[in-house]
């Protein structure tokens, strides 16, 4: 399953690339923090690349939504090559871009990450913290998509924390919420 992952996300980046010739403007950028996104694990440098060329390209045309996600998945990249900390302060960088234009969306992805990298560095206990934080920004925006993967990383740090009664009831709440917004992702398929 996972190499048939892997060739979709292929067939997509080739998709990507090619709309990436003629695009122009924001769209240009919006098509680059999507191949950055694409990439991030697979090809961690060529996503760094492309997120840069984003960021450069959000410099001239004042785009802070666009390079708030530059930002996010250049962290994500830094992360998949061992760069902690850089992944850790380029993802602080766009969480305050996301918070200067009170871009809601921005600011719950950039919690969710920065809840995924403690996580990944074992700090359990701080990713918590963060993550019930953006849990009640979800909640308060009514952002059912974010609740969930929200929920679901809660769950993922109490196994880590050995508090199994409490991970599968984040689990199976992020489950019954990915069905009633039909998130084919959170579910598995």
């Amino acid at each position: 399953k996972l190499v048939l992952k892997e060739k979709e996300i292929y067939q997509k980046v080739k998709k990507l690339e090619r709309q990436l010739k003629d695009a122009k403007g924001k769209e240009r950028v919006d098509i680059l923090v999507k191949l950055s996104e694409s990439l991030a694990r697979l090809k961690s440098k060529q996503a760094i690349e492309y997120a840069k060329q984003a960021i450069n390209l959000t410099n001239t045309l004042k785009y802070q939504r666009g390079k708030g996600y530059a930002l996010l998945y250049l962290s994500r990249a830094r992360h998949f090559l061992g760069m902690r900390k850089e992944a850790s302060d380029t993802n602080n960088q766009a969480l305050e871009i996301f918070r200067g234009i009170d871009f809601i969306p921005g600011i719950l992805d950039a919690f969710i990450l920065k809840g995924y990298l403690l996580t990944r560095e074992g700090r359990f206990k701080e990713s918590l913290k963060v993550l019930f934080h953006a849990m009640d920004m979800g909640i308060e925006a009514e952002n059912k998509e974010k609740i969930c993967l929200i929920k679901y990383r809660i769950g993922v740090n109490y196994t880590n924390l050995a508090n199994h009664t409490k991970a599968l009831t984040f689990y199976q709440e992020s489950l019954d919420l990915a069905r009633e917004i039909n998130n084919s992702f959170q579910m598995g398929k």
